[in-house]
């Protein structure tokens, strides 16, 4: 039986983890359904494998709904713990099939007689906010970063993509060089040391003999994978100890009914204390 080209997006489970998927099949049966959708597998591909080594008998269930790829990517996303680099990954396929969709809904309202529609800036920013949604919410610029790295270097994209390698330092060696050898020497070594980004562009810059620039404040956020508010946040933790009495409530209520990121409220909580038990003595 074939497999739909969404399911395709996802990588086939091989050596231990099939054989373990395998066995467990022989020993409890088809716990849940495979899905079709126009007569190909479009969920359940592994399941499909193991019930016809264990000898099993599959259950097929059809797809009835209106959104397959989002489907697929649901059900995927519950299944299998994608580290946020690899998530970045699956949003760069996802960008590049909504926007193939968008490109022909633009056609079709310009008329079909155009060939060689250009999408506009506009359509594909949507399809770049709504694959980084479809896969949980990442950061748009971390998408981006996921692209670059497949247009300039995409045998990294496959170190990310199988969790080899963070986005981070393959977007530093992507850019670093034209030559695939170079990077793929560069590459070697970080996974080696398991260097941060910092580190990598440190490796970068030993191989090339150049000399380094660090991190800006927004690339390191960008690359921690958190949100603005928190990075701001656990910017502001820094310089809790040193804050005046006033500045300390003013942190507090501005962050008041908000979740407690890493305990800065209670930390902000005991600098109030500490200055107003100051004030009292």
């Amino acid at each position: 039986m074939k497999f739909h080209k969404y399911a395709e997006l996802f990588p086939l489970l091989e050596g231990d983890e099939f054989d373990a998927l395998v066995e467990d099949v022989r020993e409890n049966g088809l716990l849940e359904p495979v899905f079709l959708y126009e007569k190909q597998i479009i969920d359940g591909r592994n399941r499909f494998r193991a019930c016809e080594v264990a000898g099993v008998e599959p259950e097929f269930r059809e797809y009835s709904g209106d959104d397959p790829l989002g489907f697929v990517v649901s059900m995927n996303l519950k299944r299998r713990h994608l580290s946020p680099s690899q998530l970045y990954m699956l949003a760069t396929t996802l960008e590049e099939i909504y926007a193939k969709e968008a490109k022909e809904r633009q056609r079709a309202s310009e008329g079909r007689g155009k060939k060689g529609t250009t999408i506009s800036s506009d359509l594909l920013g949507e399809a770049r906010t709504k694959a980084a949604q479809a896969v949980g919410g990442v950061w748009e610029a971390g998408v981006t970063k996921a692209k670059r790295v497949k247009e300039l270097a995409p045998e990294l994209a496959e170190e990310v993509w199988a969790g080899r390698m963070p986005i981070g330092q393959a977007y530093e060696i992507a850019r670093s060089s034209e030559q695939e050898s170079v990077r793929r020497d560069i590459a070697k070594k970080v996974q080696e040391e398991h260097a941060t980004v910092a580190g990598t562009r440190s490796l970068i810059a030993h191989k090339l003999g150049k000399v380094e620039s660090p991190p800006t404040a927004r690339e390191q956020r960008e690359l921690s994978g958190i949100s603005a508010w928190q990075w701001g946040v656990r910017e502001l933790r820094a310089t809790i100890p040193t804050m005046e009495l006033g500045a300390a409530e003013r942190a507090r209520n501005d962050i008041l009914g908000t979740d407690d990121y890493e305990g800065t409220l209670s930390m902000l909580e005991r600098r109030i204390q500490e200055l107003k038990g100051g004030d009292n003595r």
